[in-house]
């Protein structure tokens, strides 16, 4: 009993000593980092946020963002935002990458590149979310009492459309891609199994809403991008780099 006791108190002295060690490490959180508190943790946020979620249309029902129009009246006023996915600056052309893979951008006259911008989450269901509104990853939370940009727009008296290469998942991109004055998740167009359109296939909706004529129109178009597998990406007879699907590739040595 008393070697028990003794092992014990060594044990004990040992994980306060751990505990401390890690403490001393910036950013460390034990509610975070450390297992299986982290997975308690983790379990009861999940809860909690899906219960806010739930509730986002009553939260951020009184939400505004006072906009209004500021150019002239009588001159038509477009914008058009598109949402890349998995996309990497390092594999961009504009931004250094010896393969030509963005050959038509590269030659587009006025274009900025911001060699500089990072995103704020590796994750779609944060980032595209926080690209859509005035969140940030230092406030996140606050994203279930705001509206997107396109209410913003909406205020300033433009017409709105969302279009999106992806499916509904009930996250906050849906919310904020149903503030649109037109809105369509283009994978859930068709019954048939399988129906995986190219992004290209954005471009013919927003030629649609554009034919439209509105004097002040905001257009999203949310792309699939590069996600795997690369050749689900685009028609076949555009196929540039290759090979473009995982079995055929070979270690080049």
């Amino acid at each position: 009993r008393r070697e028990r006791k003794r092992a014990l108190a060594v044990l004990g002295i040992s994980l306060a000593g751990l505990f401390g060690t890690f403490a001393l490490e910036p950013g460390y959180e034990l509610k975070s980092d450390l297992y299986p508190l982290n997975v308690c943790y983790n379990v009861g946020l999940a809860f909690q946020r899906t219960l806010l979620t739930r509730n986002y249309h009553h939260t951020s029902r009184d939400f505004t963002f006072h906009a209004k129009a500021t150019h002239p009246a009588g001159k038509r006023e477009i914008y058009v935002m598109v949402v890349g996915e998995t996309s990497r600056a390092p594999n961009w052309q504009l931004y250094g990458y010896g393969r030509e893979t963005n050959p038509l951008l590269a030659h587009q006259e006025g274009l900025v590149a911001f060699s500089k911008a990072l995103t704020e989450s590796n994750t779609t269901h944060k980032s595209v979310p926080m690209l859509l509104s005035g969140v940030s990853a230092r406030n996140y939370d606050s994203i279930y009492f705001r509206k997107g940009i396109i209410t913003a727009f909406k205020e300033a008296g433009f017409r709105t459309a969302f279009f999106s290469n992806q499916r509904r998942n009930h996250s906050f991109i849906d919310f904020f891609g149903m503030e649109a004055d037109t809105c369509d998740f283009i994978k859930e167009d068709s019954v048939v199994p399988g129906y995986n359109p190219a992004d290209d296939e954005l471009l013919r909706l927003a030629e649609q809403e554009l034919a439209k004529g509105a004097e002040r129109q905001f257009i999203v178009l949310h792309t699939y991008g590069s996600h795997f597998n690369y050749r689900e990406r685009y028609p076949l007879e555009t196929t540039f780099f290759t090979p473009d699907y995982p079995v055929d590739a070979k270690r080049k040595y």
